[in-house]
């Protein structure tokens, strides 16, 4: 019922963040859009990179691959997705402000339902929490040196739950902060037509709801979790 109860909050939070004035979009882009700090030049290459980014990028790589050893893992997991999707929503309103009503409206939206339900499959509001159990057995068979056994690795599925909430963890912030800094960089939505940019956002959100709802059970068919119960 809590689970239930969080989606539909978040849902009517996607809801408002979608339709706010945009005196408030715009004191969301003073704020979080960094403006030029970290943007430098590359002479050799004659091209620009962002610096910001690229470091983020590099701590939410290393929190995805070493989150399990963070106490409280998931609070910090939620901080750090909601200042990437302010920072996030920062840049989308910067670089339609100059686009018609509609295409702003349009891109808000759909980052906004890519950043809601990505926030809910991470944090596995819509698997029933299935990884977090598996992740604390693992994290006991790894202090009690287990997992280093190679029979161990073919056995278990513990360490493989480890990697895919690793890589659900990783992926929504990855394509937010590319995003964030395609758009810092180019001053436009990361696609060459507004159609196409529409129809990666769509492709985007059922990779996550797929990867969100089906992952687990994937590696539980692998395992044979449910016959081994049986078994025993």
């Amino acid at each position: 019922m809590g689970d239930y109860i969080v989606m539909g909050i978040v849902g009517i939070l996607v809801l408002v963040m979608s339709v706010l004035p945009k005196t408030v979009y715009n004191g969301i882009t003073y704020t979080f859009s960094m403006h030029k700090y970290g943007i430098r030049k590359i002479q050799r290459y004659r091209t620009t990179t962002d610096s910001i980014a690229n470091l983020i990028i590099g701590i939410l790589v290393v929190f995805s691959i070493f989150y399990c050893f963070i106490p409280f893992y998931s609070v910090v997991y939620a901080i750090l997705f909601v200042l990437s999707y302010l920072c996030l929503l920062a840049q989308v309103n910067r670089v339609t402000s100059k686009k018609t009503q509609s295409v702003a409206r349009t891109v808000i939206i759909l980052n906004n339902i890519f950043a809601g339900i990505s926030f809910l499959g991470a944090l596995g509001f819509m698997n029933g929490h299935m990884a977090d159990g598996v992740i604390n057995q693992f994290m006991l068979d790894f202090h009690a040196h287990k997992v280093f056994n190679i029979l161990y690795l073919l056995q278990n599925r513990t360490w493989m739950y480890w990697l895919f909430q690793g890589a659900l963890f990783l992926f929504p912030l990855f394509i937010m902060w590319s995003h964030f800094k395609y758009m810092r960089l180019e001053n436009s939505v990361k696609a060459v037509y507004f159609i196409t940019y529409i129809l990666k956002m769509l492709f985007l959100i059922v990779v996550v709801v797929c990867f969100s709802v089906g992952a687990f059970e994937f590696l539980d068919k692998v395992y044979q979790v449910d016959a081994l119960k049986k078994l025993a």
